[in-house]
């Protein structure tokens, strides 16, 4: 269980009758106790403001609430009707009050009945605290254990993170990417380094990784037929405006001049590429706000649906090759390109930065998203 809070339990019956406050003190108290949770019971508190107000608090604040409902005062039920919308709810109640000989205001509602109800007899019902204690355990106490150490987990990693060389933490970043993006049968990757590719030869995965501490930038494609799928990652501490525009803008979304379409091979081919599917995936440590992001690419449009901005355009570009009779000939290609472009920012530990990673993965595989209305 967490050292940093413990877990708390709001109590909701009907206190001021002789049998349920010995039930309460007697048994409910001390079980909850033994396994270290707060009681919240509203009528012992000292708080001046409305008793309303403070039980709308109080309920949105625990954790998980114990409902006796003995006497069946509409308060309990209205409180535990609130409770269950959120949290786990554990009912119980007087045997003789379930029985249909009971009048209305006492009897326990039909509905209710329903409910897994731990029953007790007396005050002094020797086996109630032990099936209370039985309930909570395997209901509510399995979820919160098993909460508070994945919590725990998570605050170890993330300190691990944060202790880390940022170069380090560059390079780990990087590989995990490229390694998550590989499976999908991208795996000859191209270095990008100033207006031109670093490399004129791709890098096999497996050469790639561990050198891709060393690339901030790195672009892998795959083709079928006349369809060109590509997929960028960059990494870096903070992606500043600069590098948005700059950088990003004049390497991929730039209409003369992108990245990885180039007119002059595509001339000399029959059947050049005439439709791209791109991916691109810009990583920052630090928080990217969104006004930077639609400030340096006003041409994206954010899709809610799938956490990301896109857009569709037309490139194109006009060549001459000689033709049959050897004269030269000019040479119009026109490309259809549909750009999705993700921000992973605020990065505070591997392993949520590869869920995220994981994530963009499935939306390259399925990509089933609206088309994207072309700009042109």
């Amino acid at each position: 269980m967490s050292a940093n809070r413990k877990p708390r339990c709001f109590v909701a019956m009907a206190f001021d009758h002789g049998d349920t406050d010995r039930l309460f003190d007697n048994a409910i108290l001390p079980v909850l106790k033994a396994n270290g949770v707060v009681p919240v019971i509203i009528n012992r508190r000292e708080d001046n403001r409305d008793i309303n107000q403070q039980i709308i608090e109080q309920l949105e604040a625990c954790d998980f609430c114990i409902t006796d409902l003995t006497y069946a005062r509409p308060s309990v039920y209205f409180e535990a009707g609130y409770a269950q919308r959120a949290v786990e709810v554990i009912y119980t109640a007087r045997s003789d009050h379930l029985h249909k000989n009971q009048p209305d205001g006492l009897r326990v509602h039909f509905d209710l009945q329903m409910k897994p109800l731990i029953r007790w007899t007396t005050p002094g019902d020797k086996g109630f605290p032990d099936r209370l204690d039985r309930r909570i355990k395997s209901t509510f106490l399995r979820k919160w254990n098993r909460l508070q150490k994945w919590k725990e987990a998570e605050k170890r990693q993330r300190d691990d993170f944060a202790h880390m060389p940022l170069a380090e933490r560059l390079t780990k970043l990087r590989r995990g990417a490229v390694g998550a993006i590989s499976k999908l049968g991208f795996c000859e990757w191209i270095p990008l380094a100033g207006p031109s590719y670093l490399s004129a030869d791709p890098i096999g995965y497996r050469q790639l990784l561990p050198r891709v501490g060393a690339f901030r930038w790195v672009m892998a494609q795959r083709r079928d037929r006349r369809l060109l799928q590509v997929v960028s990652i960059r990494v870096e501490d903070s992606v500043t405006l600069k590098k948005l525009r700059d950088e990003f803008q004049y390497r991929f979304v730039s209409l003369r001049y992108p990245q990885h379409l180039d007119g002059g091979e595509m001339v000399k081919e029959r059947s050049p590429v005439n439709r791209t599917v791109e991916h691109h995936v810009l990583c920052s440590i630090r928080p990217v706000p969104q006004s930077r992001i639609m400030s340096a690419l006003p041409s994206l449009s954010w899709d809610s649906a799938n956490s990301r901005y896109s857009t569709a355009i037309d490139w194109s570009y006009r060549g001459h090759r000689k033709g049959k009779s050897r004269d030269w000939v000019n040479v119009d290609i026109t490309v259809a390109r549909v750009l999705y472009v993700y921000f992973i920012d605020g990065i505070r530990s591997l392993p949520e930065f590869q869920n995220r990673i994981g994530s963009i993965s499935e939306q390259i595989v399925n990509n089933q998203q609206r088309p994207v209305q072309h700009r042109g």
